[in-house]
């Protein structure tokens, strides 16, 4: 059971903002690389991601869709409990003037 709060996501989950000119994104998740200056693994998004981030990250999970009306959402990632190290990559699709866009990615790391 997720400790929450009546006006907020539940304790330990960490918020993303996300910008996107897409007005529906599709984030997803998957685990990083553990170690000091690990990076995950990606190819090149061409030629569908022409206007966002250059790198596609492989996804291991579906982890929500955000309506990003105006521009701009917060998402909370999942709550994680205290003292679980992990690293998780969110990485956002959307489609922008028929064409599939990938977000920057961010990175939780969780010590």
């Amino acid at each position: 059971m997720l400790n929450s709060s009546p006006s907020g996501p539940p304790t330990g989950a960490t918020p993303f903002d996300l910008d996107s000119p897409a007005p529906l994104n599709f984030v997803f998740v998957t685990f990083a690389p553990a170690g000091v200056n690990a990076v995950p693994n990606s190819f090149p998004g061409f030629p569908w991601s022409l206007l966002g981030f250059p790198d596609h990250h492989p996804v291991n999970f579906f982890y929500s869709w955000y309506p990003t009306i105006g521009g701009t959402c917060t998402f909370p990632s999942f709550a994680i409990p205290p003292n679980f190290p992990v690293k998780l990559l969110f990485q956002s699709v959307g489609i922008v003037n028929g064409q599939i866009e990938f977000s920057t990615p961010a990175v939780l790391d969780v010590l």
